[in-house]
C-alpha cells in the first residue's frame, strides 16, 4: 500500500498506529508499506522536520492490519485515544475510517524501489522475496 512521507517512515517505525482512509476494509493481515513519490500536502514546504530527507518511492517496511472502525470523536484502541495513535475525525461530510496497525517492521535500508499505487498493489514478483524477507535477492 502507498502512503506518502512522512506517514510511511512513522508507520513502520511503530510511531503510528492509526492510517486514515476515507473507505473502510475488511483486509488483514501483514502488508508492505511504500513510500510514496509525493510528501503529503501537510509537508510539502521540503524543509519540515526532515522529511524531505525521508525516503520515498520506495518500501519502508511492512505492518499488519488489525482492525478498522469509523473515526468518531473519542474512539480509541487498547484504551488509548485514537488521536494519539495518528487518527483523526472527519472534518466534513465525508467519513474517515481508522485502519489499525500493529507489528511495525522497519526496512533497513528501504527495500525495493518500486512504482506504487492507489489502494493495496501486488508487489512485484522480482522484489517479492526482498519484502517477505528482507534479503536483496540480487547479493547486495
Amino acid at each position: 500500500m502507498t502512503v506518502k512521507q512522512p506517514y510511511a517512515s512513522r508507520l513502520v517505525q511503530g510511531e503510528k498506529r492509526i492510517e486514515n482512509r476515507s473507505r473502510p476494509t475488511s483486509r488483514r493481515g501483514v502488508i508492505a508499506i511504500h513510500a510514496g513519490k509525493a510528501l503529503h500536502e501537510h509537508y510539502r514546504a521540503e524543509h519540515v522536520d526532515g522529511v524531505a530527507d525521508m525516503p520515498r518511492s520506495v518500501i519502508v517496511g511492512t505492518v499488519e492490519i488489525v482492525d478498522c472502525h469509523e473515526a468518531t470523536l473519542g474512539c480509541s484502541v487498547d484504551g488509548v485515544d485514537c488521536s494519539a495513535l495518528g487518527g483523526f475525525v472527519a472534518t466534513s461530510w465525508e467519513p474517515v475510517f481508522h485502519w489499525v496497525v500493529t507489528n511495525p517492521q522497519e526496512a533497513r535500508p528501504p527495500l525495493a524501489h518500486a512504482r506504487g499505487a492507489l489502494g493495496f498493489w501486488v508487489v512485484p514478483a522480482d522484489i517479492e522475496h526482498e519484502v517477505v524477507t528482507g534479503e536483496a535477492s540480487d547479493g547486495r
